[in-house]
């Protein structure tokens, strides 16, 4: 449902570099943990 574009992935990836959220707060939502940790390098 999710890729690397996507608006929401974009946002939570920025948020967890910011500091704002940690990587545990990614919610799992369909495939949105999956592809935010791919982008952060997990």
């Amino acid at each position: 449902m999710f890729n690397e574009s996507s608006a929401l992935v974009q946002l939570w990836v920025s948020a967890v570099n910011q500091g704002k959220y940690t990587k545990e707060d990614i919610p799992a939502i369909s495939n949105l943990k999956e592809v935010v940790l791919s982008l952060l390098g997990e």
